[in-house]
């Protein structure tokens, strides 16, 4: 199949896979840590002992606008983003979310 008529009955989404997994995907505000371009580092207290990292591969992340009051391992404070992360059902039991 060459690869224009691939692309007009939908190209990679024609197989299902995207829509089955966003089916399983749930979407959860947390607290942005850290982001490596790789992973990022989330919580859902704005505590980063509490923090969990996710591979960006598995996830989508996007801004809500909004900052919230967190701390430090080392007990500083700061203020970090608050992110939506849309994330397999499987891998937020897997890290606790």
């Amino acid at each position: 199949m060459n690869r224009d008529l691939f692309d007009q009955i939908g190209g990679d989404n024609a197989r299902g896979s995207d829509a089955s997994e966003r089916a399983d995907s749930i979407e959860l505000e947390m607290v942005l840590h850290y982001d490596t371009g790789k992973a990022i580092q989330v919580s859902d207290t704005g505590e980063e002992a509490c923090a969990v990292w996710l591979p960006r591969s598995q996830i989508e992340v996007s801004g809500v606008g909004k900052t919230v009051n967190a701390a430090k391992k080392d007990g500083q404070r700061t203020v970090l983003p608050v992110v939506t992360v849309s994330i397999p059902e499987w891998l937020a039991k897997d890290k606790g979310l």
